[in-house]
Formats: structure tokens, C-alpha cells, sequence
């Protein structure tokens, strides 16, 4: 089997599966994974030879994704704002819009030193974007998920980023501490309803943590309120809150944000089209008269 044929055999045995485009994508990304080359060399060798080694990692990854199991979670990897994130069923697959979310706070700031906290990090991945293309910040990143905190400090020590790693949820800590600490706090929390589950993808389901996925339906804004007041008691003064955010619900986490006492908020739209993310600051009265 060639680099080439194998575009073949994946079209024949994946088509029932995944579109034309997505198998052209995991030709490449199977052999980018298995032969440890880049996709130039990939189209430069079609006829480059799978040794039975490197055929017999691209039979078990197909048999993987025929299973269900998600493209990421069968190579063990994803990239992400550039950098190449280990991924596992204990933690959510990074998706392009949180990049956007990421782009959004990186542009939002010129200044050289922030404090920043991350809060629910799952694989490490805003956290770690922040921390790679800011170096001179100082990035906390929480998680209620022990093996996801685990994941996340793999990822760290991967690419030799320093990140202060707290195990926590955030629904059960304290709103009160010594002195305000940070200047930005990000968040990409759980916002699928229980109601919306019934629409997405087996895959999905069957393999991605639930606990980073899903709210009750009776209380959809869980994680966004808690989250808002938690940082209005350890913000600094003109400090930023910025959320990945379930479009649905993007009128109601506005006006949470106003009542509050949130200005300067802003909502953005994905590349999708939706309301996907949403960013506010807290500026403090000063008590002089």
C-alpha cells in the first residue's frame, strides 16, 4: 500500500461514514500521525511505501473511526492555535470556535503582563494558546476534573509552558478573597442542554465527557452566573470576562452581564454565523467623590 492507494482504500471503506472532503482530511492526518511526515511530503511521495507496521496503525485507526470513536481521540491529538494538544476522553475535543475565542482575547490586549485564569481548562487548550503567545503573563487554569487537569499538564510540559494548574468547581468556591487578582478571566463552560443532546452526534455522546458538555434544562445560565459572580469579587478593576457562549441563549447571558453591572459588552459572532462568544468589563466606582 502507497500514500496514494490508501486515499483509495479510505474512500471505500469510510464513504458510509464521512464525506468526500472529511476522508481526504483523514487521509492526511492519518499519515501525518502514523509516518511522522508533513502533508508537502505527503502530495511531493504518492508512492511512497507503507512499511506492515505503519499499515497495520492505519487499519486500527480506521477500524476506530468506524466505531464512532472521534477523528482526535483515535490519533490521541488535535492541533489547536498552533499547537499540537494530546487529547483523551477525559477532557472535550478543542473545536475552531474556542480558536476564535482565544484570537478575540489575545487581540482585545497589548498589554506585556496580565493575570489570567482559565476556568473549566479541559485539555489545557485557551490556557496554553494564552500562555504560548503571551509569555510574559501569568496563566491560572482550573478544572473540577482531576484526569482532565492530568491531560492539560501533559499538554503543558509538551511545549515547556508554566501554568498554574487548580483543581476546583467552581459552583462551590468561595466569592470572597484577601485582594482582586485578575485581569482577565476566560471560560469555554458547559452550555448544551439536556434537551439539545437529543440532536447531536452518537459520537459526540458515546465519547466526549458530559460533564464538560451538558446544564440542565432548567437552568442553562448554571455555569455563566456563577462564573460572573465569582469574578466580580476576584477581578481587578477594569478587568475582562469572556465566554464561549450557546448562541440560543445569548440575550439572556447579556442581560446577566448588565445586571451585573458589566459595560462595554460585546457579542461576536463565529465562523459559522452564531452568537458564539461574548466579552464584558467591570469598572469599578471610584469612592472619592
Amino acid at each position: 500500500m502507497t500514500f496514494a492507494s490508501l486515499g483509495n482504500q479510505l474512500k471505500n471503506t469510510l464513504n458510509q461514514r464521512f464525506t468526500p472532503r472529511e476522508i481526504h482530511s483523514i487521509h492526511y492526518r492519518f499519515l501525518e500521525s502514523v509516518c511522522n511526515v508533513s502533508i508537502a511530503e505527503i502530495i511531493a511521495n504518492p508512492k511512497r511505501p507503507l512499511s506492515a507496521s505503519e499499515a497495520a496503525q492505519i487499519i486500527a485507526l480506521e477500524t476506530k473511526l468506524l466505531e464512532g470513536v472521534p477523528l482526535q481521540y483515535a490519533l490521541g491529538n488535535t492541533l489547536f492555535y498552533g499547537l499540537k494538544l494530546k487529547c483523551s476522553p477525559a477532557a472535550l475535543i478543542p473545536r475552531p470556535e474556542t480558536e476564535e475565542l482565544v484570537a478575540w482575547v489575545l487581540s482585545n490586549s497589548v498589554l506585556s503582563e496580565e493575570m489570567v485564569i482559565d476556568i473549566g481548562t479541559g485539555t489545557g487548550c485557551i490556557a496554553l494558546s494564552l500562555k504560548a503567545n503571551r509569555n510574559q503573563w501569568k496563566v491560572t487554569a482550573m478544572d473540577v476534573s482531576k484526569e482532565a487537569l492530568v491531560l492539560a499538564q501533559e499538554n503543558a510540559e509538551a511545549h515547556s509552558l508554566e501554568i498554574d494548574w487548580q483543581h476546583g468547581d467552581i459552583c462551590q468556591r468561595s466569592n470572597s478573597i484577601a485582594e482582586p487578582q485578575y485581569s482577565i478571566v476566560v471560560s469555554n463552560p458547559p452550555y448544551i442542554t439536556e434537551q439539545e443532546a437529543l440532536e447531536m452526534d452518537k459520537n459526540v455522546l458515546d465519547f466526549e465527557p458530559h460533564l464538560a458538555l451538558f446544564v440542565p434544562n432548567k437552568n442553562p445560565l448554571l455555569f455563566y452566573i456563577h462564573i460572573m459572580d465569582w469574578a466580580l469579587i476576584n477581578m481587578k478593576d477594569k478587568g475582562w470576562l469572556y465566554f464561549e457562549i450557546n448562541p440560543i441563549y445569548v440575550e439572556e447571558i447579556m442581560a446577566a452581564y448588565k445586571e451585573r453591572g458589566f459595560t462595554n459588552i460585546e457579542v461576536r459572532k463565529d465562523l459559522q454565523g452564531k452568537y458564539r462568544m461574548i466579552k464584558g468589563q467591570i469598572v469599578f466606582l471610584s469612592s472619592e467623590s
